[in-house]
């Protein structure tokens, strides 16, 4: 009945080839625009929230916890280390530092010895000696966490908003934190004799007119126009009294800063922009690149320039706001596993779904070394990515942590029935040597060895929608729906298409059908009728060997367990673990 069921459907097939193909491009085009175009298009949303059981008394316990005492989930470690984590500078900057992640949004509070610091006029402010205001820490149960057990690390303690509970928005809080971090960053790109190879950072050098004898240095950053940059807290208002100490006359675009602040008022300071420089400073508009990445430091020298030049570059080298940039920072805290993790995961999905399609080609290229074979297999397997993609968008399942999967695998079996396909359309033809006839009898014998290995696939795939896991269903779900697609697509379309261009050649048919005595099939099919006992030995004894392999399997499974030892995340978590507890 099966055969004569697809006997009927693979005349009907090629009889209305047009008719199919037609309808075929009209869903295609709709499923398109439904997960690519629309309004409600294909969501990416890799939140590890997603992985919770639905129906777990545990977890109904926990989200009761959160509504009475809130969520202990969404705390921020970041830990830094430097020279002298007690120094005057090194707490003058953690506390400016800390004072500006508190201005982000999202953030409730952040805490830090920076906070003890106030100016230091707070708990272990200039009143008290480096090695007492370390006593003072290790005197107090709280502040006491966050000094490493080697006292050369410290904490930043940051309290997330209770509402920021999805990737995106997690996401977003680690940009503006690395964006505070980045405020406090400064290069040296040019010490007066080495410039940095950079194009932009060579025009900017040449706009810059100064004497021969003066000294000349470019400094980089984030927004050279920040407060850090120029006002009283700046690097360049740093840098004048340490030159002016020094009896060095500098001029910087600080300069304009004071000269535009210098009325004796109580009204806010005026920040430094373009547009004010172009009016009130147009002599220092060279010292600010266009772009806001660099900016100039002139010194005026007439004599002993080599000894100016050596003291201006120690100068330089240990500003504090310079050395920043060879603090360590390490980060970690269930957002950070949460939000790093799943970034990791988005990396790879755009890594190895076009090195699937890659594979993919190579190997039908590999099987068939032809070119017809191959686009005609990827145009299948595409349409059919394009129809799952538009259910998926439909059915409001989004790409997650395990569905990303779906499109990886549906390449790999899309490949693999192509190949079967088109192995038996040359093995047709080169029996009957009748186009439409071998179409036919491709249809009518693959579609039903088809049709069971992809029932049975299907079915193992949908066994998981009785999970208990949400993304887990779904990804059964639409696993199953998505080989019946494939399934559907594959005897379809290959075979009309087929039928519309010119047969392959005879070359290519015999090296496919004739069976050599060296290929490596008619070896393996030696190897079975001249050893069959050593075989089934051999398979026993693998067989038992798994078994007891099983046995070792570890269920105690973690999310570092996923991460190379090499990688950033798996080694700032286990350094701020090793050194301040877990």
């Amino acid at each position: 009945m099966e055969i004569s069921l697809f006997s009927n459907l693979s005349k009907y097939i090629i009889n209305n080839g047009l008719l199919f193909l037609t309808i075929i491009f009209v869903i295609t085009s709709f499923f398109f625009y439904k997960a690519f175009l629309s309004d409600d298009k294909l969501k990416i949303d890799f939140s590890i929230e997603q992985m919770f059981p639905t129906k777990d008394i545990d977890k109904d316990y926990y989200e009761e916890f959160k509504i009475k005492y809130g969520r202990e989930d969404n705390t921020i470690f970041l830990s830094y280390s430097n020279d002298n984590i007690f120094s005057d500078n090194n707490l003058s900057i953690i506390e400016l530092l800390t004072n500006q992640l508190k201005e982000i949004e999202s953030i409730d509070y952040a805490f830090s010895l920076g906070s003890l610091w106030e100016d230091g006029d707070g708990k272990i402010g200039y009143h008290l000696s480096e090695s007492e205001r370390l006593d003072k820490i290790l005197s107090n149960k709280l502040y006491s966490n966050l000094l490493s057990t080697d006292k050369l690390s410290s904490l930043i303690v940051i309290k997330i908003n209770e509402n920021i509970y999805t990737h995106d928005k997690r996401k977003q809080v680690f940009r503006d934190i690395e964006s505070v971090k980045n405020s406090f960053k400064f290069n040296i790109v040019y010490d007066g004799i080495n410039l940095a190879d950079n194009d932009s950072l060579k025009l900017f050098y040449n706009n810059i007119s100064y004497r021969n004898d003066d000294l000349l240095y470019i400094i980089s950053n984030d927004n050279v126009l920040s407060e850090y940059s120029v006002g009283p807290y700046s690097i360049l208002n740093s840098l004048h009294y340490k030159l002016v100490n020094d009896n060095f006359e500098m001029i910087s675009i600080n300069d304009c800063y004071e000269k535009i602040n210098s009325f004796d008022n109580d009204l806010p300071d005026i920040n430094l922009t373009i547009e004010n420089i172009n009016n009130e400073c147009p002599d220092l508009k060279a010292y600010v690149s266009d772009d806001l990445k660099y900016t100039a430091i002139r010194i005026k020298s007439d004599n002993g320039q080599f000894d100016d030049m050596l003291k201006i570059k120690n100068i330089l080298i240990n500003e504090p706001l310079i050395a920043f940039n060879d603090w360590k920072w390490h980060e970690a805290g269930l957002p950070v596993l949460r939000t790093r993790y799943v970034e990791l995961v988005e990396y790879e999905r755009l890594l190895f779904i076009p090195l699937a399609f890659l594979i993919a080609a190579l190997t039908l290229i590999f099987v068939f070394r032809q070119l017809k074979p191959l686009l005609i297999a990827l145009l299948s397997i595409s349409i059919s990515l394009i129809w799952v993609s538009g259910i998926m968008s439909i059915m409001n399942i989004s790409i997650n942590v395990i569905s990303y999967l779906v499109f990886n695998l549906l390449m790999v079996i899309g490949v693999s029935d192509a190949i079967h396909l088109l192995i038996k359309y040359h093995e047709e033809i080169h029996n009957l040597n009748n186009k439409k006839k071998a179409l036919n009898n491709v249809i009518k014998e693959i579609g039903s060895a088809l049709f069971l290995t992809s029932f049975t696939t299907a079915t193992g795939f949908l066994s998981l929608s009785i999970a208990n896991i949400r993304i887990l269903q779904e990804f059964g779900i639409i696993m199953g729906i998505g080989i019946g697609i494939l399934f559907i697509i594959t005897i379809i379309v290959m075979p009309i298409i087929l039928l519309y261009i010119k047969e392959p050649s005879i070359k290519h048919i015999d090296r496919l059908i004739l069976k050599k005595k060296t290929s490596s099939t008619h070896g393996m099919s030696r190897l079975v009728q001249t050893m069959p006992k050593t075989i089934i030995f051999i398979s026993i004894i693998t067989f038992v060997l798994s078994l007891h392999g099983m046995t070792k399997i570890d269920s105690n499974v973690t999310v570092l367990g996923d991460l190379k030892s090499g990688n950033k995340l798996y080694i700032d978590i286990n350094f701020v673990e090793d050194n301040f507890g877990g």
